[in-house]
């Protein structure tokens, strides 16, 4: 899914194209350190901080996509090196956690610009609320993503199928059922975060 985030009001992007949540959790550390030295007005920062938060909930719920659709692709079930890789970036996915403090950072600190800017205080209280809905949806163990229980039951199903030679039509069960779950998934928390910032962002542009 080919996406450009612009985190920077500087005109700085993060093309989130064949990305790895390493890539834009270095982007991200970049600028959170870039802007405690930064001597711009507390407007062009926050919308800065908006951008980025928003770019935190795109690269996650983008990389739950990429993942499910190549637990869904034939090819790659079917070829037990492309499986293993996959099942083992689906779980480095869960597992990793270096994004999710700045997330929280950000939010934070959006709801304390909320009463500095009057009257458009109100669209930030949204885009807090629904910043802390998306993490909440991400899930409060050690493990914690987009999409969770599908892909812990995907990574599951594709070991099991890894252990011993599968029929043809056990791989197209695990590919069907895959792609059946990723329709029903339930991304409504990221596109919230996504509108609410676009609304805020437009409220604060001069």
């Amino acid at each position: 899914m080919a996406m450009e985030a612009n985190l920077l009001g500087s005109g700085f992007t993060f093309n989130i194209v064949d990305f790895s949540l390493g890539d834009l959790a270095a982007k991200v550390a970049e600028y959170m350190e870039s802007r405690d030295k930064s001597k711009r007005e507390a407007r062009e920062n926050t919308i800065d901080d908006l951008r980025c938060a928003m770019s935190i909930v795109m690269g996650l719920t983008n990389r739950y996509i990429d993942l499910m659709q190549a637990f869904s692709t034939p090819e790659v079930v079917s070829d037990h090196q492309s499986l293993g890789e996959t099942i083992e970036e689906a779980d480095d996915y869960l597992k990793r956690r270096d994004l999710l403090p700045y997330l929280e950072t950000l939010t934070g600190d959006i709801i304390g610009q909320a009463n500095v800017f009057v009257p458009t205080g109100w669209a930030l209280r949204i885009v807090h609320k629904n910043l802390l809905e998306f993490r909440e949806s991400l899930g409060p163990g050690l493990r914690t993503g987009v999409g969770l229980d599908a892909l812990v039951s995907r990574i599951a199903k594709a070991r099991e199928l890894r252990k011993k030679p599968s029929s043809a039509k056990k791989l197209q069960q695990f590919t069907d059922k895959t792609e059946e779950m990723l329709i029903a998934t339930d991304v409504s928390a990221s596109d919230r975060v996504y509108v609410s910032i676009g609304r805020a962002i437009g409220k604060l542009k001069p």
